[in-house]
């Protein structure tokens, strides 16, 4: 059930703003501008969201594609059953991670999309990845290529070397759709997520992604790029790998919180907000965290 590749480039998001903090949005943004950097292609911006988010922060949001690009606003009211299972999850979780598990339906009738985290930054031609050939598989992830416990590989019934992560995931709707069990049994697995999350099973709560492991590790094929956490590569496993892949300036992606640090990774953050809606809020912090001391000093 394969679907044509259109040459708009689909980027997908769930969005939920948490007492009108602008951070994830303003990560939006950015994830937004650092791709349109590197591309030709035009780019449709699909956004899940419920009323949390401002009329005032779509409003941003949309001044911030930029030339012929698209945003599109999909609420997830449009499937109220999504919408009143996922506040049940709110507080420990935020709502949009269980959106996620209905993207094919909230997204309906594409066929394709890239579903992506907010917190990423890309440092490669996005075309790289929406034009891949996903043949039988349903989605292609990037595999975590480390070990959880066996208990949860046990749980998930999916084996260590083919756990992936949801962060950015190219998927097939269609094929979505069709899925029969992955639509019957996706709402108990995620009860049964939380419960086992509950009893002290580590990493069960990674909840959209125990779904869709659950559901898919054998129809997922693998990303062709590394997704780096930099904020968190001191001490990894595989901080030599990822290391050389930065050093070399090969393709891969940043999964980074760059409003949270000062490093060369939170700077590309805020310089790719520069393209943004969210322009003086960047243009306040280089001020305030990257300008040189001797630039900071009075003149006398």
């Amino acid at each position: 059930m394969g679907v044509a590749v259109t040459s708009t480039a689909h980027l997908a998001f769930t969005l939920f703003q948490r007492q009108g903090d602008q951070t994830y949005p303003m990560a939006l943004a950015a994830a937004y501008a650092s791709i349109r950097r590197r591309t030709s292609a035009p780019l449709h911006v699909h956004v899940v969201v419920d009323g949390s988010v401002e009329g005032s922060i779509r409003q941003k949001l949309a001044s911030t594609v930029q030339g012929s690009d698209e945003i599109s606003f999909h609420p997830v009211t449009a499937r109220p059953e999504v919408a009143a299972l996922a506040r049940e999850f709110d507080g420990l979780f935020s709502p949009a991670i269980v959106w996620r598990i209905w993207i094919a339906e909230l997204l309906h009738p594409l066929d394709r999309c890239l579903l992506l985290d907010c917190d990423l930054l890309f440092h490669l031609d996005v075309q790289r990845l929406w034009l891949l050939d996903l043949g039988e598989n349903c989605l292609s992830a990037p595999l975590r290529g480390i070990p959880h416990s066996p208990e949860l590989h046990d749980w998930l019934g999916v084996p260590a070397e083919r756990y992936f992560r949801m962060t950015c995931c190219l998927m097939n709707l269609q094929r979505l759709r069709a899925e029969s069990a992955f639509c019957s049994g996706r709402e108990a697995f995620l009860n049964e997520a939380r419960f086992r999350a509950d009893q002290g099973l580590k990493q069960a709560d990674l909840l959209e992604q125990s779904v869709f492991n659950r559901f898919f590790a054998e129809a997922c094929r693998p990303l062709p790029v590394p997704v780096i956490p930099v904020d968190r590569l001191r001490g990894h496993l595989r901080e030599e790998e990822w290391r050389a892949v930065l050093a070399d300036r090969q393709d891969c992606i940043l999964d980074t919180k760059g409003w949270q640090n000062r490093s060369p990774h939170a700077m590309e953050f805020w310089s790719s907000l520069l393209d943004t809606a969210w322009s003086d809020e960047a243009v306040k912090v280089f001020e305030e965290r990257f300008r040189p001391p001797e630039l900071s000093q009075p003149r006398r």
